[in-house]
């Protein structure tokens, strides 16, 4: 009897074996295939006949600003006019210098400047200055000084990086950039709740004590070391868009019917809820648009540039 059993078995289990193994996870693969779709473009026509509409709401917004002013509403000549004008401002400042003239005083710049680390990416000159506007007398700031150094200061060579559809990143490709010092206790660590309203900036990078730097004399709390990884935009690219920028923008009856919860957090709470997915198909939209009307321009995923500063005096 037990071998009569042990033969039903096996044979049960060859059975199984040859058609059934095979067959089920067949079935299940096809059933997975079926739950990953294309991104849903059905919104194109309406992007492209609302787009003048459409785009103010990302121009100028906190995202913007952190990256220089950029976004992809502008075309890439508009985007080199923007870094041309910053540079030729800090260099009237005397704060673009030569390699030579740096060696020469740099125990006098290691006075003003933390001359440990140097950057290349210009975001950080542009999110002390977004942190320092919106923080204003709330306790809290970044860094106002930043210097740059180069071989040849009359000629700085950038790249702006047009690959993440959600904001363009400028960076120096020939030169250095230096913070100004804040002497105080690194708080980073141990600051959330004294520092709520960085937090409420979006700022998340409390992981490394030296990233705030609490000075006793004043009580503010700086935030000396910003990137855009920084803040909240990257866990969740649509948190920056604040509430009081998107109020400028009411385009209720541009609204079509059955498009209500369909832009997510890009566009005004009152006017789109939910769907965040939506909210990221605009931003590729936008991408895709400035990528198409400037190819020419873009160079393996950069728009690279000289900037000529020969011409310009301190």
């Amino acid at each position: 009897m037990k071998k009569i059993i042990s033969l039903f078995l096996t044979s049960m289990l060859v059975i199984n074996t040859c058609y059934g193994s095979n067959k089920k996870p067949e079935e299940k693969k096809r059933r997975r295939r079926r739950r990953f779709r294309k991104p849903d473009k059905k919104y194109d026509k309406y992007f492209a006949k609302n787009y003048d509409k459409l785009a103010p709401i990302l121009q100028g917004d906190p995202v913007s600003q952190m990256v220089c002013g950029l976004d992809y509403t502008m075309q890439a000549n508009e985007m080199q006019s923007k870094i041309k004008d910053m540079l030729k401002k800090m260099k009237k400042k005397g704060r673009i210098i030569s390699t030579k003239a740096f060696e020469k005083n740099k125990e006098q710049y290691a006075q003003t400047f933390y001359l440990e680390t140097s950057y290349s990416n210009l975001e950080r000159i542009c999110i002390a200055k977004y942190i320092n506007k919106e923080c204003n007398s709330k306790g809290c700031g970044a860094p106002s000084d930043f210097l740059i150094v180069a071989d040849n200061p009359n000629n700085i060579k950038v790249a702006i990086n047009v690959l993440n559809f959600e904001y363009p990143i400028p960076t120096l490709e020939n030169a250095s950039i230096y913070c100004e010092k804040i002497e105080g206790e690194p708080v980073g660590r141990k600051l959330s709740a004294k520092a709520s309203y960085l937090a409420k900036l979006g700022y998340v990078d409390f992981n490394d004590s030296g990233n705030i730097i609490l000075d006793k004399k004043t009580g503010k709390y700086y935030a000396v070391d910003n990137e855009i990884k920084s803040f909240r935009i990257i866990q969740d690219p649509l948190s920056m868009r604040n509430k009081s920028f998107y109020k400028a923008f009411r385009i209720e009856k541009t609204v079509p019917p059955g498009f209500t919860r369909s832009l997510g957090s890009v566009l005004p709470s009152y006017l789109f809820t939910g769907d965040i997915d939506k909210g990221r198909e605009f931003l590729e939209y936008t991408h895709k648009k400035f990528k198409d009307l400037n190819k020419n321009e873009i160079d393996t995923s950069f728009i690279k540039f000289n900037v000529d500063l020969s011409t310009l005096k301190k």
